[in-house]
């Protein structure tokens, strides 16, 4: 939230500034800033700049003082419903630089998060699986393929929401299987004329469903380098989908503050390299998570 309304006062002084106002924004996680008073003529309005760790809906109560010690106080009181956002991989709740993000309101996040593993649509299979992936970066588990000193873009949660967005490598046909076409990073929700929205009514994007026979699950690419290069290995839809299941189920792991990524098979890990941008995928095919081929 940057820079945004909080709550409105008014007063029976007509002849008070705003410089005479002080205000204080209580964001309901435990965080209280100070807000900036704007108005005159005994109408003012408080804002504010807060950024939330978590999702989910929170009371902001805001405060408005003259800044004369032991004058009258008036309280306002509010909601912030806060999203997540897919493709934070470093869960600071921020679009850093370098991040491909999609912000996904919270009242279809709770959904897509709740829906059915055999639901027909992947895009709502992957949402879920990205969902659960960016929650627990959020709670401070590593992202595999992000740690400190590599470059941005070859992390897992990057390349889920570059399919759901159908951006590069993952360009297909046909574009109402994305679900931002007009590449704004927000999925919208509800009905509207995009055709392309999550509703949270039906619980289904307004599109057809993407179904696991059509190109843009099945059609393989290089998520490491393009044109792609000998050795590589080759992704599709249900990889991507399989990989952030695994690491969701504490199977693919990171490890020595995620400079290595090994295999975990719930009594020790194996498999450990050092993770790059490609070791993970590695890993994954090691242990028959994904059949990907080499080029």
């Amino acid at each position: 939230m940057n820079n945004v309304v909080v709550a409105n006062f008014t007063d029976t002084d007509l002849v008070t500034p705003a410089s005479d106002l002080v205000a204080s924004i209580n964001w309901g996680d435990g965080t209280t800033t100070t807000g900036t008073v704007t108005g005159a003529n005994g109408s003012f309005a408080v804002s504010g700049s807060h950024s939330y760790a978590l999702p989910g809906t929170d009371t902001i109560t805001t405060t408005l003082s003259d800044r004369s010690p032991g004058t009258a106080a008036a309280t306002a009181t509010g909601s912030a419903t806060v999203g997540i956002l897919l493709g934070d991989g470093n869960g600071d709740g921020v679009q850093d630089n370098g991040e491909t993000t999609l912000s996904v309101p919270w009242a279809a996040a709770q959904q897509l998060l709740n829906a059915s593993d055999a639901n027909p649509d992947v895009r709502i299979s992957m949402m879920k699986q990205a969902l659960k992936a960016q929650l627990n970066i959020d709670a401070g588990k590593a992202d595999p393929g992000l740690f400190p000193g590599q470059p941005a873009g070859h992390d897992l949660i990057t390349k889920a929401v570059d399919w759901l967005r159908g951006l590069a490598p993952f360009t297909y046909s046909p574009t109402s299987a994305n679900v931002d076409i007009n590449h704004d990073g927000i999925l919208e929700t509800g009905a509207t004329s995009l055709g392309n929205d999550y509703n949270t009514a039906t619980q289904a994007f307004t599109t057809p469903p993407q179904k696991a026979t059509m190109n843009a699950w099945l059609q393989y690419v290089d998520t490491i380098h393009s044109p792609p290069q000998s050795g590589d290995l080759l992704i599709n839809g249900q990889d991507l989908r399989n990989a952030l299941a695994a690491f969701n189920a504490n199977q693919l792991v990171t490890l020595m503050a995620g400079t290595q990524v090994g295999w975990n098979n719930g009594a020790v890990t194996t498999d450990i390299q050092s993770n790059t941008a490609n070791t993970f995928w590695n890993v994954l095919a090691d242990n028959h998570v994904i059949a990907a081929p080499h080029v």
